[in-house]
């Protein structure tokens, strides 16, 4: 997992440098494995880190971290912008789904991003978690058993 985050936050270096991001990631350096598909993960950190830049970029910051225990991968994507009030935080991964200020063109989306993403997680048997304060901090955590060796 954490080649495959490490990986993914390196695509987007430039776009970060460019709208000058301060970027925070925490990444062990030890191996941990998940059983799951590397296609889908990276389909999972696509769809969690461009969003943390569309919708986070009023905060300006970007934050990765891998956490690990003895049985679970945790991975947070993590932003200070917008966020999502909590009226909203029950209905995101729903197909369709989006934002009213969704329709405005700096934050336009299919409302199919979210959806997908949980549906990927959860065929590799783990959870999705989303937790926001707007303006404070937006975190989406997902959550895989860890596959020790």
């Amino acid at each position: 997992m954490g080649e495959i985050c490490r990986q993914k936050i390196l695509e987007y270096y430039d776009i970060l440098i460019n709208k000058q991001f301060e970027v925070f990631i925490n990444i062990p350096d030890e191996a941990v494995f998940i059983v799951g598909d590397t296609h889908a993960m990276d389909r999972i950190l696509n769809n969690l880190l461009s969003n943390a830049i569309a919708y986070g970029a009023d905060g300006k910051m970007i934050g990765l971290n891998v956490i690990t225990t003895e049985k679970i991968v945790h991975i947070e994507v993590i932003d200070h912008g917008k966020g999502i009030s909590e009226i909203h935080q029950d209905r995101v991964f729903e197909r369709m789904y989006t934002l009213e200020d969704s329709r405005n063109a700096r934050y336009q989306g299919s409302g199919l991003g979210l959806t997908i993403t949980k549906r990927l997680v959860e065929q590799m048997g783990g959870t999705i978690l989303l937790k926001s304060v707007p303006y404070e901090k937006t975190t989406f955590t997902v959550a895989f058993n860890r596959l020790m060796f």
